[in-house]
């Protein structure tokens, strides 16, 4: 079990962001190299539609938010907060610490993707099946940030791969792509972490 959940602690440790920032930057940058390579493959490069339909400064208005406010606030609410207090708790309920850890993940990313119901009838997703679909997605997405946080014990680094995982990070890619792209990083680093 990943030490970060044997104690009170919410992630936000000082001596992680400087790990956090270089592993996001490198994610960041390979997004970048695959998106000019792809981009290049299919045409010439162009940026992405999402930094064409707005003017830049609207699309990096909405990046700084996502990695000074959205990202950071959810990660340490829903994987910080929730993930590492629910297993506190689910340990003093069941005995076996994998069974603890799978339901904090659970109910904490269950907790997350129900966050996101009011957001998603403002954009317009119809009630039913639509929105039902969109909140496993958003759940399988939390569950991928636990997954980071547990694995890299460091909550920044899930903080960026949030932030990745949203618009507009990539400049030349389409957000399917980008979101395949990103996927496939973070399945990397997940196994190439230290």
């Amino acid at each position: 079990m990943p030490q970060i959940l044997d104690d009170y602690h919410v992630g936000l440790d000082r001596d992680d962001l400087r790990d956090g920032i270089i592993a996001n930057g490198v994610l960041w940058v390979v997004v970048q190299l695959v998106g000019v390579v792809v981009s290049g493959i299919t045409g010439p490069v162009t940026f992405s539609p999402l930094w064409q339909a707005i003017e830049s400064r609207g699309m990096l208005s909405n990046l700084l938010t996502e990695v000074f406010g959205t990202a950071p606030m959810k990660e340490a609410v829903y994987r910080g907060l929730f993930l590492t207090q629910g297993y506190l708790l689910a340990r003093r309920l069941i005995d076996d610490r994998r069974a603890s850890l799978g339901l904090a993940v659970v109910g904490s990313q269950l907790l997350f993707a129900l966050a996101h119901i009011p957001a998603r009838l403002v954009a317009g997703t119809q009630l039913g099946l639509p929105l039902w679909q969109d909140l496993l997605i958003t759940f399988v997405l939390g569950s991928i940030f636990a997954l980071v946080y547990l694995r890299t014990g460091n909550l920044f680094v899930a903080m960026g791969v949030h932030v990745l995982s949203n618009d507009p990070t990539s400049l030349f890619l389409t957000q399917p792509i980008t979101r395949v792209v990103v996927g496939l990083c973070v399945l990397i680093l997940l196994l190439g972490w230290p």
